[in-house]
């Protein structure tokens, strides 16, 4: 599948990931986490980033998650990949 890849300090890059769990955990180097921020699109991102110490990414494809990124939350969005939902 087509998706968007955001790592920290990078600009968003359009990837072909495969849409198995392996392949999308191999995207966030761990395990994930989705973020619905609209109807037909989703983040995916590393679940256990804030216990881990990654870097937030809290401006993904346009929409600024920092409330979501300075909860109180054990997660921070290291290496996003943004998705259309599958029905």
């Amino acid at each position: 599948m087509k998706a968007i890849r955001k790592k920290p300090g990078c600009a968003p890059e359009i990837i072909e990931v495969e849409n198995t769990l392996k392949a999308l955990q191999r995207e966030v180097s761990g395990y994930i986490e989705t973020v619905t921020i609209a109807s037909d699109a989703v983040i995916i991102c590393n679940e256990e980033g804030r216990i881990l110490g990654l870097p937030d990414n809290c401006r993904v494809c346009g929409v600024d998650l920092s409330e979501r990124c300075s909860s109180s939350a054990p997660k921070a969005m290291s290496s996003v990949t943004c998705r259309r939902p599958t029905s």
